[in-house]
């Protein structure tokens, strides 16, 4: 702080100077600044005005913090007021120690314990699922941050300055308050683990890569081959472009077998989570239905009317490029209340349309988004996706894992997270040599099953298998679509297609 002060204090210098120059040097030097990995998860609280110079032309004090020291001395200002941005943020992973058990309270202890039960039970409303200690106020100095993008935070932390709760007292006046001084966008790649080759390494390894990686998928899938090839590549997919408001691109999953339980599901996604960085595991069964909030509002409970309650968070209100894997092993009978029927139409509308409803004070709005869906569970889930595996268990084989076939493997992992990571940001070409291979596929397909007197394709298995195909070749460390990865995908959905057709029969 006594850094800041003295830019702070410098003579003859206006706002926007004062600004440039700190921000200017921490980025060179950014030692001093707590560093804070968060995501925004509500940018519509009202701006604070505060004074930024004093009557005496001398720089006010409260830029980056919120409140005077002990025997400082606040002079009264002028007109020359500016404004600070509150956020509402989650910190992701970030290994720092920002904890509300640090704050430095006033209070008795009965008082102390008042003020964290009034946090437990805010943040239990307006935060479902997050730990208090990862939530905190960041406050901006020269814009509002969009919301739910991750960013490196540099700043300066501050302790709130509560000592009784009121009726009027909300989550923003309870939680620590950290003061930005400037902020770096976060991108997939950044949020992987760092490795120790390079991207050009890795692309090189892929096939290698690949082979391991569906090997350990395999083990958590029942030994299903198909089922773990179609989970990875499902990994590499994203929204590419949308037609007409429908999302394509994207492999949208659902991986189903009688003996499938929530312990190989638990498996899955710890596995899963060391292959993309922002995982979130939902349970979905009937009551959980009835008591999940899927969609982010922010009229959620009676009085949130209020502009200062926020926005209340949503389990699909999450990151660019985060994954859902939706558990429905222990699914059961039972009725689905008003609640439940909203949910499951807020997560097939996200599913479908690559969009989730926020819902506002008088309305709603779409925001687009690009998630990842895998639903798990013993029978075909009612959620409609664009890729359905039946899985074929396998005899299981006897296993003795070593302690250094495990590190093996989190490097492995590691290793891949990255390359799909780097294969996922890449531009996807398809040559015209392979258009007309594809052509010529599709016309040969279109013959055959009016010589069988088959309904014909109407386009739609075409896209999707030039999806699968994209993933493949990316799962390679391809760039661009060769015959083999084409060939390969309608390997892939001719199998799973067959497993689907004995399935219903």
């Amino acid at each position: 702080m006594d850094r800041i002060l003295s830019i702070i204090n410098s003579p003859k210098e206006n706002q926007k100077s004062i600004l440039d120059r700190i921000v200017t040097d921490f980025k060179n030097d950014p030692n001093g600044l707590t560093v804070i990995r968060c995501t925004i998860q509500d940018n519509g609280y009202s701006a604070e005005w505060f004074p930024f110079i004093s009557k005496n032309n001398v720089v006010s004090e409260l830029l980056f913090r919120d409140t005077l020291g002990d025997g400082e001395e606040f002079v009264l200002p002028s007109s020359n007021f500016t404004m600070k941005y509150p956020h509402l943020c989650i910190k992701i992973n970030d290994g720092s120690n920002l904890d509300v058990s640090t704050l430095s309270l006033e209070p008795s202890a009965e008082k102390e314990a008042d003020i964290k039960a009034a946090i437990d039970k805010l943040i239990k409303e307006k935060l479902p699922g997050v730990d208090a200690k990862d939530a905190f106020v960041l406050k901006s100095y020269d814009e509002s941050l969009p919301l739910n993008v991750v960013i490196d935070a540099y700043g300066v932390f501050e302790d709130p300055d509560v000592c009784e709760i009121t009726p009027e007292t909300t989550l923003k006046d309870l939680l620590p308050r950290f003061h930005c001084v400037y902020y770096k966008p976060v991108s997939e790649l950044q949020l992987c683990e760092q490795v120790d080759v390079t991207n050009d390494d890795l692309i090189q390894r892929a096939s290698e890569l690949r082979k391991d990686v569906i090997t350990m998928i395999k083990d958590v899938l029942l030994g299903d081959e198909l089922a773990a090839e179609y989970f990875l590549l499902h990994l590499f997919s994203k929204i590419t472009k949308r037609l007409s408001g429908i999302p394509t691109g994207s492999i949208g999953i659902n991986l189903y077998h009688s003996e499938m339980s929530s312990t190989m599901v638990d498996k899955l996604a710890d596995l899963t989570r060391q292959l993309k960085p922002l995982i979130n595991l939902v349970s979905v069964t009937i009551e959980s239905l009835n008591s999940l909030w899927m969609q982010p509002s922010q009229a959620r409970y009676e009085g949130s009317e209020d502009v200062e309650n926020g926005l209340y968070k949503g389990v699909l209100q999450a990151p660019e490029g985060s994954w859902f894997l939706l558990d429905e092993t222990n699914m059961n009978v039972g009725t689905l209340t008003e609640r439940g029927l909203n949910n499951i139409k807020t997560l097939q509308n996200a599913i479908s349309f690559g969009s989730v409803e926020y819902g506002l004070h008088y309305g709603s709005l779409d925001r687009e988004v690009d998630f990842g869906y895998c639903v798990i569970g013993k029978v075909a889930s009612l959620l409609q996706l664009n890729t359905s595996v039946p899985i074929v268990s396998k005899p299981a084989l006897e296993q003795n894992v070593e302690d250094s076939t495990q590190i093996l493997q989190s490097v492995i992992l590691s290793y891949m997270q990255t390359l799909i990571a780097i294969m996922r940001e890449k531009t996807f070409t398809v040559s015209d040599k392979l258009e007309s291979v594809i052509e010529r596929d599709f016309i040969a397909s279109q013959k055959k099953a009016r010589d069988s007197q088959q309904p014909a394709d109407d386009g739609s298995m075409l896209l999707h298998r030039l999806v699968v195909a994209e993933s493949i070749s990316k799962s390679f460390g391809l760039s661009e679509l060769n015959e083999s990865c084409w060939n390969r995908a309608g390997e892939l959905e001719s199998e799973r297609l067959s497993r689907l057709s004995h399935k219903k029969k």
